[in-house]
């Protein structure tokens, strides 16, 4: 088992890899490139509101915001997961 900062991990590093690369590349339906893109990080949205973004080994983000835009996303979710992680430096590649 693997300790970070004092906590065991429940994931192990490959699974953690393989989670975050699904995250990234289709946790957004068709719009998963874009998110990707805007926000740098992987992230999940569901059909209640909610987007579940990751800042690998710095934190979990979760946000809730009804309203779809014509994509199927939450705008303001989006943008509230975007302005945090632009303001922390939050980002899996530049």
């Amino acid at each position: 088992m693997i300790y970070t900062q004092g906590s065991p991990r429940l994931i192990s590093p490959a699974r953690v890899r393989r989670i975050n690369a699904l995250m990234m590349t289709c946790g957004h339906y068709e719009r998963s490139g874009e998110f990707a893109c805007r926000l740098r990080l992987p992230g999940k949205s569901g059909v209640g509101g909610g987007i579940f973004a990751l800042a690998p080994g710095r934190a979990s983000i979760a946000v809730w915001s009804p309203g779809l835009n014509a994509q199927g996303n939450f705008t303001l979710g989006t943008a509230a997961v975007e302005v945090l992680a632009r303001e922390a430096g939050w980002f899996v590649f530049g």
